[in-house]
C-alpha cells in the first residue's frame, strides 16, 4: 500500500461512520500557502478532526510541528488532532467522534 491509498483507506473508514472528510492537498478546496496544515480534516456533527497522515519513514516537518503545538491547547471533546501512522488511528478518531456524541 503506498500514502494515497493509505489515506483513502483511511478516509473510507471515516465516512463509514458518517463523518465527512477532506485532503487539504487538494488546490481547488484549501488557499495556498497553508504551511504545516493538516492532510486531512474530518467533521461530524459538532466534531472537527484534524488529521496529519504520515507513512512509512514520514516525519513531522518543522511547520507541522508549530501547527501541532498551535492546535493542541484547543483540543477537547469536539475537536482533535490526530496523526494517523497506521489505520488504527482512524479508527481513534471515529472512536472519539462517537465519544463526543454522549
Amino acid at each position: 500500500m503506498n500514502r494515497s491509498q493509505f489515506q483513502n483507506k483511511g478516509r473510507d473508514i471515516l465516512k463509514d461512520a458518517g463523518m465527512k472528510s477532506w485532503a487539504t492537498g487538494d488546490k481547488k478546496r484549501t488557499a495556498r500557502g497553508m504551511i504545516g496544515f493538516t492532510d486531512l480534516i474530518a467533521n461530524g456533527k459538532d466534531f472537527t478532526a484534524y488529521i496529519e497522515v504520515k507513512f512509512g519513514n514520514d516525519e513531522l516537518r518543522p511547520s507541522q510541528i508549530v501547527f501541532k503545538e498551535l492546535i493542541e491547547p484547543l483540543t477537547g471533546k469536539h475537536l482533535v488532532y490526530q496523526i494517523a501512522t497506521k489505520l488504527s488511528d482512524f479508527h481513534n478518531v471515529v472512536e472519539l467522534y462517537e465519544q463526543s456524541k454522549i
